[in-house]
């Protein structure tokens, strides 16, 4: 298997060389059946190593088992269309190299030495579905399309309102795909006074089954939807060891075998829509229904032009009470409400929320961190619905903060001419569980409230060639009882290009934080990143990046000082798809350096990322 990565590595500027010479095959065919067709395939794939991430924590297997390997992860997408008809698929691939080993040589040293704390068969545990090589039809559809139809079989994205009913969608920066494999049918039609549309679907959740951070594999129960799918069967049974004694008290080892099963137990649901749009007004309707049991619904009113100078939409959802696992959930509601308006070179938005006990739609996911034989705890976060924060795109939540809250921010933008625009908001919310606080029960013991507030410019120079954006905020939660910080923080992010000549540029971009949780670290830290790249637009980028954190515990054996990360990368983008040579290297990326590890959030979905150092080639291509 080592070899097949360096021969992975070697191949692919060899074979972008052998094939340079000849003209790009256009896939497109004029004339099938008397209709037109075409062929789109884009190919990603990357050839990655892990070094020593300086996460080690001798209490957890997870964080001794991720060093030291290599991967080759693939992502096949292809698209034919023709007449009416779009047909399409993403095949998925995940090769492992040198993975970590259970039973190594290095780790049993380790253990004997008490230098970690944790057993083999701990070791064994984390491993089993970790690492796995896979390949497999992550998405398939078929779509059909005519003027009010709209009809798909397979894998679907699929959002109702604003998110608060259910939410399925692409996040790159989160490396979250999540489809509806099933059925859709959408009709749209005017009636001259009003217009109608209606969307109904059905089917099963569809998450990608390869965590490409960890590489973690999930496992479904085995669903024929989803036919080719790592299952359980495919991971096998876990076996460990364990020593006892015999009638005469002489050790002996005992092999203990648990039976495969998954992690996954693929999530059913049906959903729809109706909307109807009269005389300026657009009203909606949609629900949807989890696994049988879990329903959702909304209504909702949007004026998207008054007088040309304005919008307005509001949305409320409900969650009835419920039976689950025993135990009653009482019901929920949802409000949210957003509003803009416009005046020459003044803008107002204001947005506000209103949620009591409204749940996230959480997959069927095994995510016990302390099973994890047979669980993915990197799953955790995959829910089905995405309310609306009504706060910045980067916060990152603490505990469940839209289960129970109240609040909203509004933000004022002045443009002063082409060139030059400044912009402030200020946001206030009263949250009853960033606390651990599952019945909302609304009382000063479990309140915190928060101020968010920021002030920013944006100029623009060099005939719109250079410009400049920078902010800087500031966040105070406290408690309500005690009036104590329950987090703070301050910042400053910028991004800064600056044209040099002809096509070329240089850009910085990057982000200040200093931060204060007393719940986890009795004084505050920093961290950043700061990111500088030369630019050879559209076609080359040489980009050099430092990444800081000042909290404990950031590396090994540093508690209290500055880490430092450091990094550097090329991207060559072709430009253009009229050779051969670049088809196959449309987009090429290297990335050799350090991350840091932490939370990633995108209006408020996110995931935990582990730190990485190693090496990363990347080669897009598209025909």
């Amino acid at each position: 298997m080592r070899s097949l990565l360096q021969a992975a590595l070697a191949c692919l500027p060899a074979a972008s060389l052998l094939l340079a010479a000849g003209p790009a095959a256009a896939i497109d065919v004029p004339n099938v059946g008397g209709k037109p067709m075409a062929v789109d395939v884009v190919n990603t794939a990357a050839a990655v190593y892990h070094f020593e991430n300086r996460n080690d924590d001798p209490r957890y297997a997870s964080r001794y088992l991720d060093d030291h390997y290599g991967e080759i992860l693939d992502r096949l997408d292809a698209q034919l269309s023709w007449w009416r008809l779009q047909l399409g698929a993403r095949i998925d691939a995940a090769l492992y190299v040198g993975t970590p080993s259970a039973t190594s040589a290095d780790l049993q040293q380790k253990i004997l030495n008490d230098e970690v704390l944790f057993e083999i068969n701990d070791a064994r545990r984390e491993l089993h579905s970790r690492y796995r090589n896979t390949v497999y039809p992550a998405k398939l559809w078929v779509t059909y399309t005519q003027p009010g139809i709209e009809a798909t079989a397979g894998d679907f994205y699929a959002q109702l309102g604003r998110g608060l009913v259910f939410s399925v969608r692409k996040m790159d920066e989160l490396a979250i795909d999540t489809t509806v494999r099933g059925g859709r049918l959408a009709l749209d039609h005017d009636f001259t006074l009003l217009r109608l549309k209606a969307v109904a679907f059905a089917g099963q959740l569809n998450p990608l089954r390869i965590d490409s951070a960890s590489g973690r594999r999930l496992h479904g129960a085995g669903s024929p939807l989803f036919f080719g799918f790592p299952d359980a069967e495919s991971a096998g049974n876990l076996i460990t060891d364990e020593s006892t004694l015999d009638a005469q008290g002489n050790p002996r080892p005992v092999r203990n075998v648990a039976e495969a099963r998954p992690s996954y137990v693929e999530d059913t649901v049906l959903g729809g829509s109706l909307e109807v749009g009269v005389k300026g007004v657009q009203l909606a309707a949609n629900g949807a229904l989890l696994r049988g049991e879990i329903g959702t619904f909304s209504g909702s009113i949007g004026v998207p032009s008054i007088a040309e100078h304005g919008d307005v939409y509001v949305e409320v959802a409900g969650q009835p009470g419920r039976t689950e696992e025993g135990r009653r959930i009482r019901s929920g509601y949802a409000i949210y409400a957003a509003a803009n308006a416009r005046s020459g070179p003044l803008a107002v938005s204001l947005e506000g929320k209103h949620y009591r006990r409204f749940l996230p739609l959480s997959a069927s996911i095994d995510v016990d961190v302390l099973n994890p034989g047979f669980s993915a705890p990197e799953y955790k976060g995959l829910a089905y619905n995405q309310p609306p924060t009504a706060e910045p795109v980067y916060v990152e939540p603490i505990g469940a903060p839209n289960v129970c809250a109240t609040g909203g921010r509004g933000r004022v933008d002045y443009r002063f001419n082409r060139s030059v625009s400044l912009y402030a908001w200020v946001g206030h919310y009263v949250s009853f569980t960033e606390k651990a606080n599952e019945e909302c029960i609304t009382d000063d013991a479990n309140r915190t409230d928060t101020w968010d507030v920021a002030a920013g410019t944006e100029l623009h120079f060099d005939d719109s060639r250079s410009h400049a954006r920078a902010w800087a905020g500031a966040r105070q939660s406290d408690e309500a009882d005690s009036e104590r910080a329950f987090y703070s923080e301050g910042y400053v992010r910028y991004d800064i290009v600056k044209h040099l000549a002809g096509a070329f540029s240089i850009q910085a971009q990057g982000n200040s934080r200093r931060r204060y949780r007393p719940e986890n670290f009795e004084s505050s830290w920093i961290e950043g990143d700061n990111y500088l790249a030369l630019q050879w637009s559209p076609h080359l980028a040489a980009i050099f990046g430092h990444e800081y954190t000042s909290v404990p515990g950031c590396e090994p054996g540093k508690d209290g000082e500055l880490c430092h990360l450091f990094s550097g990368g090329l991207q060559w983008k072709s430009g253009s798809r009229r050779t051969t040579l670049a088809q196959i290297v449309d987009t090429a990326q290297l990335f050799v350096g350090q991350r840091r590890g932490g939370l990633r959030c995108v209006s408020g979905v996110c995931r935990t990322f582990p730190p990485f150092e190693g090496a990363r080639l990347e080669l897009v291509s598209r025909f």
